[in-house]
């Protein structure tokens, strides 16, 4: 039987408890970082959508308009339940900050 590398060795129910609450703590504060990262994100789309409503050039509308588009794209991932955020959803949202 192959045991993982990266698994603790746990010999006790106790130390599988201790184990899985330090998983919950690590998984908790990566979506807490990530949420971080998608809020400052949608505030630095804001900034540049304000940037670009102030210059008047009608080349600076298509901007505008794909601005617009990821702002509510941020606000859509922000309004989601981060406590049920899976791997698969946060590789997705790590993505789309890019």
């Amino acid at each position: 039987m192959d045991i993982p590398l990266a698994a603790p060795l746990i010999k006790s129910l106790k130390d599988l408890k201790i184990f899985k609450n330090e998983r919950n703590n690590v998984m908790a504060d990566r979506k807490a970082e990530l949420k971080q990262r998608v809020e400052a994100k949608k505030k630095e789309l804001e900034a540049k959508l304000a940037q670009v409503k102030a210059d008047v050039h009608g080349a600076k509308n298509d901007e505008a308009e794909r601005l617009e588009k990821k702002l509510k794209d941020v606000t859509d991932v922000l309004k989601s339940d981060w406590d049920k955020l899976t791997e698969t959803g946060a590789a997705r949202i790590n993505e789309w900050l890019k």
